[in-house]
């Protein structure tokens, strides 16, 4: 039942941050466009790992093993927004800004589908 815990937690915190962004009381940068991809990632992860391991994967393996069992239409985009945030400047969130708020927000609500029993 732990896993459910820590699988809400990632979740809830990452939809916070989302809001956040969203209403304009934090501005987005790389590092919190980054940090939300990879809190979906440990909230589907969570449920995977019954217990947590010693050493925390690294965001490309939580990419591989997150995207083995999920649905096709949010595999597809965890590999698009995980090229689109690897290289992310502060000048291109500028730019990029709706877009990338849009696909996080995708992103999430996909995840929120996957996780919907237990939330």
């Amino acid at each position: 039942m732990v896993f459910f815990v820590r699988a809400r937690y990632y979740f809830s915190y990452a939809e916070s941050l989302l809001k956040e962004v969203q209403s304009g009381t934090r501005p987005l940068t790389p590092s919190l466009a980054l940090d939300i991809f990879s809190l979906g990632l440990k909230a589907i992860y969570a449920l995977e790992v019954a217990k947590p391991e010693e050493q925390k994967p690294s965001l490309e393996e939580l990419v591989q093993r997150v995207s083995a069992s999920v649905s096709p239409g949010l595999k597809r985009l965890i590999f698009e927004l995980k090229e689109e945030l690897k290289g992310l400047s502060s000048e291109d969130i500028a730019q990029k800004q709706a877009i990338i708020i849009e696909k996080l927000s995708e992103y999430l609500m996909l995840i929120k589908e996957e996780l919907k029993p237990i939330l």
